[in-house]
């Protein structure tokens, strides 16, 4: 456990030279890699972006029999989603979900790619089996739509949420939000980081209506889909759910900064809707937050408007996308 903590620690600088300095001290003590320590390696190598690395690392965990179980199915599935083969994690999913009591009862007819085939699929591509028996849990969820909000496909999204909300199976957890991790997911419950990663999803890709004239520019550099889902209209609605939830649901400052550029966007710095926005939010979850988010705050009911600020706001998207 020792030397596989060293060796995650070492993997988040994303420096190989001390991975490798962690690795030496592992096989000099003598003593044999974990399933955990695979793991940390697939996390490695998915913030790199080598899926070249994954794979070799998938491989050797097969070659000594060492199994998958649900951490490294989810670790899979956040290692291609983040790095663009959202058709491999979609695959994953597809199974996992199948497993799921009643979960395709309704659309089992309507489905262009059946279990069986997704399992046939996914291993001739990546070499990958889905172990028998496990089923999508609250990271699986999270770390999907995570993965679809970057990537700009909204519909997916909401999908995935859907099946996350209506899914038998209790999702253990606390309702306070929590950071996501940097270097994969380990939340125990997804409900506010799942509405965090659909607030930075439109902060990332709505289009504001003071710039519309550049969505075209926008698609083809970014080489996403058009924003035109990602839309004011959208982002209402879900904002509704969102003061919604429970007497127990306590976002945290993250989560509502993200929420309050999405609305500056695709508003088009409407501080009235921004200041209507801040009135719910303050009457469901009080006015506790942090630095960033009282500053935000003071924007938007200033005398003045600040175009520069909003500006900066806007663009701040393109340098962050999972904070």
């Amino acid at each position: 456990v020792t030397y596989t903590t060293l060796l995650a620690i070492a993997g988040r600088t994303l420096n190989q030279q001390i991975l490798q300095e962690a690795e030496t001290l592992l096989v000099s003590s003598g003593l044999a890699p974990s399933h955990i320590t695979h793991l940390a390696y697939i996390r490695y190598h998915a913030r790199k972006g080598k899926l070249a690395g994954v794979r070799s690392t998938l491989a050797v965990m097969k070659a000594n029999g060492i199994a998958l179980g649900m951490e490294g199915i989810n670790a899979c599935v956040w290692a291609y989603g983040r790095n663009g083969r959202l058709d491999i994690s979609a695959l994953i999913y597809r199974i996992l979900r199948h497993r799921v009591p009643q979960a395709y009862e309704a659309e089992e007819e309507e489905e262009d790619v059946t279990p069986e085939e997704a399992a046939l699929e996914l291993e001739k591509l990546e070499g990958i089996v889905v172990p028998p028996g496990l089923k999508p849990d609250a990271i699986t969820y999270y770390t999907l739509v995570q993965a679809y909000a970057y990537r700009g496909h909204f519909h997916p999204c909401l999908a995935v949420f859907k099946d996350m909300i209506a899914s038998p199976h209790t999702l253990t957890g606390s309702l306070a939000d929590v950071d996501a991790p940097t270097d994969g997911p380990t939340i125990p419950d997804p409900v506010l980081p799942v509405y965090r990663a659909l607030f930075l999803g439109f902060a990332r890709h709505a289009m504001s209506p003071r710039h519309a004239h550049l969505a075209n520019v926008v698609v083809v550099s970014r080489a996403h889909r058009p924003p035109a889902a990602w839309t004011l209209a959208q982002l209402a609605e879900l904002f509704d759910t969102f003061v919604g939830l429970p007497g127990g649901a306590r976002p945290n400052a993250r989560t509502v900064y993200w929420l309050l550029v999405a609305f500056a966007i695709t508003s088009g710095y409407d501080r009235a809707v921004l200041r209507d926005v801040w009135a719910r939010l303050a009457a469901r979850y009080g006015e506790h937050w942090d630095g960033r988010v009282r500053a935000f705050r003071d924007k938007v009911f200033a005398d003045e408007f600040d175009a520069a600020f909003f500006e900066d706001v806007r663009t701040s998207r393109d340098r962050r996308w999972d904070s």
